[in-house]
C-alpha cells in the first residue's frame, strides 16, 4: 500500500511539473486517406532516441527533446536554435490499429502512419419463416 501511495505521489508530482513547464509546439501537417492518417511533425534537432509517441484513451501524445552541441575545439559564441522539450497532443476520433501503425524519424521530421481500423461489420442473413 505504501509503495502505491509513493507511486501515486510521484505521478501527481510529474503531472504538476509537466503542467508548469514550457514546451516547444512542433509544426504539423495532417493528411488522410481511406486507410490511414499521416501526421508529419517538424522537430529539428530531435533524434529517434529522444522521441516518445503514446496513445491512450483516444489521445495521441508526441514528446521529444532537442539539444545543441558545441563542436570539439570550439566555444559557443551565439546560439540561435531553440532547445528544449517538444510536446503536442491530439484527440483522435477514429479507431487506430496500433499493431499496423508506425513512426519514422528522419532529418528532424517525425512521420506517423496511423492505420485506421476497418469497421467490423458482418451481414446477418434475413430469412422468412
Amino acid at each position: 500500500m505504501l509503495q502505491q501511495e509513493i507511486q501515486k505521489q510521484d505521478t501527481t508530482k510529474q503531472s504538476v511539473e509537466r503542467a508548469n513547464k514550457l514546451y516547444i509546439t512542433p509544426a504539423v501537417n495532417i493528411y488522410e486517406s481511406a486507410d490511414e492518417t499521416k501526421i508529419i511533425f517538424d522537430m529539428p534537432g530531435v533524434d529517434e532516441k529522444s522521441v516518445e509517441v503514446s496513445y491512450d484513451k483516444e489521445v495521441l501524445i508526441i514528446e521529444g527533446r532537442n539539444s545543441y552541441f558545441v563542436p570539439d575545439g570550439f566555444e559557443g559564441a551565439y546560439i540561435g536554435f531553440k532547445t528544449g522539450d517538444y510536446l503536442r497532443k491530439f484527440n483522435v476520433n477514429k479507431p487506430v490499429d496500433l499493431e499496423k501503425s508506425k513512426a519514422i524519424m528522419k532529418d528532424g521530421r517525425l512521420t506517423l502512419h496511423l492505420t485506421k481500423l476497418k469497421p467490423n461489420t458482418t451481414k446477418i442473413e434475413v430469412k422468412t419463416e
